[in-house]
Order: C-alpha cells, then sequence, then structure tokens
C-alpha cells in the first residue's frame, strides 16, 4: 500500500506502527520494514530515472533539439507531480 501511496508512510497509525517495530528486539521484522523502505526507494529512483531520460529525449529546452546534451539536472523528474504526490 505504501509503494503506490507513498503518503500513507505519514499516517499517525503507521508511524505509530514503526515506532513498534523499531523499539522492539525483533530483528526479522525490523528487516522486513526496512526491506520494503529499500524497495520503495529503489521505485522512485527508477521512476526519476525514467523521467530524466525522457527529458533528454524530448529535448525539454525549447533552445535544443532532441538528443542534444542538454542536462535538466538529475531529480527535474521529481518535481514532476504523478499519482505518488500525496
Amino acid at each position: 500500500m505504501c509503494k503506490t501511496h507513498p503518503e500513507q508512510y505519514l499516517q499517525k497509525n503507521i508511524l505509530e506502527a514503526f515506532d513498534i517495530v523499531f523499539a522492539s528486539d525483533d530483528q526479522d521484522l525490523q528487516g522486513i520494514a526496512l526491506h520494503a523502505f529499500l524497495a520503495f526507494l529503489q521505485t522512485e529512483e527508477k521512476l526519476s530515472e525514467e523521467a530524466l531520460a525522457r527529458s533528454k529525449m524530448a529535448g525539454t529546452n525549447k533552445d535544443t533539439a532532441p538528443g542534444d546534451d542538454f542536462d535538466p539536472g538529475r531529480l527535474t523528474g521529481a518535481s514532476t507531480a504523478t499519482s505518488h504526490d500525496g
């Protein structure tokens, strides 16, 4: 759920659940939570990389043509609103 709707991470009951997990000594449960964070961050990284590649192909600057070496910056795609925004 939090992978497709990251705003869920900020709900009070979710934050409390993470507090309980990381206050416990259950390393298996902590590992599950950390792997979920890793998967989420990898997904976001992939989306950012794909957005950057698309912007380079499209020539996002009016003075450049598709395929030029215009580099709008690595995180340009992250500034675009997506369904992942809360």
